[in-house]
């Protein structure tokens, strides 16, 4: 009896150890819930695929993104009939390491995109893409008098797949308080842009 489970025993053993390499592949750096959808951005840091924004349903560097748990922040990924848990980075391990935001992203002409849920590492540069090709870079420092920065820069892809700065607001405001920006001049353009968001905690 106990040599006709050694093999299945070996297997188990053999499964357990590539789930847990596969595991150590992939990073939960970020989540950003909109209006629209919700995404979350792997890294692989073991090969050359780019950091991606991806949803429920689509892949990343060879990993198909089964299900989100919000309550624990960890995504089930599924590669090679496996299945793979991975926790946000940092979020939850860590206390204090990162900052939850919500609130609105207004582009162009009034165009509104809700954003109920955004997490942000402190120290860290955090990439959104928001609509149009804008992407939203931003980083939350914590300062040595208990304030927080928030350093941001809006970029837009042009035509030839080019990153242009639209612009680079920086705000410092206490932990927990709200902070809005606007870019734009008196009159409405299709270059207006504000952002008005309240931390969830500091």
């Amino acid at each position: 009896m106990p040599l006709s489970l050694r093999p299945n025993f070996a297997l188990a053993a053999l499964l357990f150890f590539s789930a847990v390499l596969a595991r150590a592949e992939i990073e939960f750096a970020g989540i950003l819930v909109t209006s629209e959808k919700t995404q979350f951005r792997l890294i692989d840091p073991s090969s050359a695929v780019p950091p991606a924004w991806v949803s429920v349903g689509q892949t990343f560097a060879g990993h198909e993104i089964r299900s989100y748990d919000a309550k624990r922040d960890v995504l089930t990924l599924a590669k090679n009939h496996a299945l793979i848990e991975v926790r946000l980075k940092d979020a939850k391990v860590q206390p204090g390491r990162a900052v939850v935001i919500a609130g609105a992203v207004t582009l162009g002409r009034g165009e509104k995109l809700a954003v109920p849920r955004a997490t942000l590492l402190f120290g860290q540069l955090n990439s959104f893409p928001l609509r149009n090709g804008v992407v939203c870079h931003i980083k939350p420092t914590r300062l040595p008098d208990g304030n927080i920065q928030y350093a941001m820069s809006f970029e837009r892809l042009t035509a030839d797949g080019q990153a242009q700065r639209i612009s680079a607001p920086s705000v410092i405001c206490l932990p927990g308080a709200p902070f809005s920006i606007r870019i734009g001049g008196d009159k409405p353009s299709d270059d207006d842009l504000s952002v008005s968001f309240t931390p969830e905690s500091g």
